[in-house]
């Protein structure tokens, strides 16, 4: 069975293992912010707690470059219901140029067919993933829309 895995949340849980996996708690911080209203002719102030969010020590930050990825990418676009499993490496090391246009050709708009090259580090970040995950196939539910439409605000 084909496990759906979504792209955005591996990309953030790569992100999040990357600086402290889940060790956040020790730097968060809060300040407090001064919030005044206008009611009436009154001025009213209070203090909110604003949330600075959660810093990982700088100790536990990688230093060294990640591990060059397999390059074995397969994937799955619900929308054009096509399916492709390639290597992105080349045998001289570099990225085969015909694979990434064949990928991009995956993430095309559904509607107008409209194509542009994705930066190829993003497929670099899928293999990444598709290796964490055991070689599961990435379920692309949502990539790029081109063509402007009233019904949709996304």
């Amino acid at each position: 069975m084909v496990r759906r895995i979504a792209f955005v949340f591996a990309l953030v849980f790569l992100v999040g293992v990357g600086v402290g996996g889940g060790e956040a708690e020790a730097g968060s911080k809060t300040k407090k912010l001064k919030v005044c209203k206008k009611k009436k002719g009154k001025k009213s102030c209070r203090y909110v707690k604003e949330f600075d969010g959660h810093n990982a020590p700088k100790d536990s930050l990688r230093t060294e470059p990640l591990e060059r990825p397999s390059g074995e990418i397969s994937v799955r676009s619900e929308n054009l219901r096509e399916e492709l499993t390639v290597q992105i490496y080349a045998a001289d090391g570099g990225f085969d140029e015909s694979v990434l246009a064949q990928l991009d050709e995956i993430f095309r708009c559904k509607r107008s067919n409209e194509m542009r090259a994705v930066d190829p580090r993003l497929y670099e970040q899928m293999s990444r993933i598709y290796d964490h995950f055991g070689k599961k196939q990435i379920v692309l539910v949502s990539v790029v829309r081109f063509k402007e439409r009233n019904s949709s605000r996304h």
